[in-house]
C-alpha cells in the first residue's frame, strides 16, 4: 500500500503546489511505504544528517529528548542499544549512525496528542488512509518520519521508511526497517509472555523474528476484537511469499 504520500502522475499537481505555497504546508519526500527504493536521489552515502537544526548524533539526542517524556526517552535509548546489539549479532552491513538515527527518531511523535499528530500529518502532506484512522496508535510512526524529514533534516529514505514502518511493518522492508521494528518490540523494557524466546530468536533470524512479532500482535488484536492494519498483514504475507520464493 502506497500511503506516505499520494503518488500519481505527476506526483504534485499544480493546484497542490499552489496550496502548499499559500498555506506554508511542506511538500513531502516521495516515500513509498510499499517499496525499499527511496525516491530522494540526494540522500547518498553518509548524507543522512543534513538538517540545519541537527548536525551530530549528540545534538540529535538533545533535540529528541526535549520532545519526549522521561519514560519515552528511556525507551528510545533502549531501542537504540538493542538495535545496535542485534545488528552486531546478525552481522548486518548497516552503518551504526543510520541505525542510531532511526532508533532515536522512531517515537519522536509518540507523546503528541492525536489531534496534534493529525495536524502535523496535514502540514507535512501525509495522506492518512481510513485504515490509519481506524488504527490511530500507528499514526505516530508516519508523523515521526515527517518530523525527521522536515524538522531534523533527515533525507535518507531508508531511515525515513524505518521510522514510518516501525508500528506496522510493510512489504519489502529493508534490513534497517526490520531491525528497528524488532528492537522496538523486544527492547529490555518490554515484558509479555514469550518475549525471552523472541529475544533469543532475534539474535539469529531477523526475518523469523519479524514474522513472530507480527503474529504475536495479530493474535493479540484478534483476541481483543480490534481492527488490524492491512499494512501489517501485507508485510507478513510479503515475507512469507519471499521466503517461499514466490516473489523475485
Amino acid at each position: 500500500t502506497k500511503c506516505f504520500v499520494k503518488l500519481g502522475e505527476p506526483p504534485y499537481t499544480e493546484r497542490y503546489v499552489r496550496w502548499c505555497e499559500r498555506t506554508g504546508a511542506r511538500r513531502p519526500l516521495l516515500l513509498d511505504l510499499g517499496s525499499d527504493k527511496g525516491k530522494d536521489k540526494e540522500a547518498t552515502g553518509k548524507n543522512w544528517l543534513r538538517g540545519r537544526m541537527v548536525v551530530t548524533l549528540e545534538e540529535l539526542k538533545g533535540k529528541v529528548k526535549g520532545l519526549l517524556s522521561q519514560g519515552r526517552w528511556e525507551h528510545t535509548l533502549r531501542v537504540a542499544r538493542t538495535a545496535l546489539e542485534l545488528a552486531a549479532c546478525l552481522q548486518l552491513e548497516l552503518e551504526e549512525g543510520k541505525i542510531e538515527t532511526a532508533a532515536l527518531l522512531h517515537d519522536c511523535a509518540k507523546d503528541l496528542p492525536l489531534g496534534e499528530q493529525l495536524k502535523k500529518a496535514g502540514y507535512f502532506g501525509i495522506v492518512l488512509t481510513s485504515s490509519d484512522l481506524l488504527c490511530p496508535k500507528t499514526i505516530h510512526g508516519r508523523v515521526a518520519a515527517g518530523i525527521a524529514q522536515h524538522e531534523f533534516g533527515i533525507r535518507d529514505p531508508d531511515i525515513l521508511r524505518a521510522i514510518a514502518l516501525h508500528t506496522t511493518g510493510g512489504p519489502r522492508m529493508s534490513a534497517l526497517a526490520k531491525l528497528i521494528f524488532v528492537a522496538d518490540y523486544l527492547e529490555p523494557g518490554r515484558s509479555f509472555p514469550g518475549v525471552e524466546k523472541l529475544r533469543i530468536l532475534a539474535k539469529r533470524d531477523l526475518n523469523g523474528t519479524v514474522l513472530a512479532c507480527m503474529e504475536h500482535t495479530l493474535l493479540y488484536l484478534l483476541r481483543r476484537g480490534d481492527f488490524i492494519h492491512p499494512r501489517m498483514i501485507a508485510a507478513r504475507n510479503y515475507i512469507l511469499a519471499a521466503e517461499d520464493h514466490t516473489l523475485v
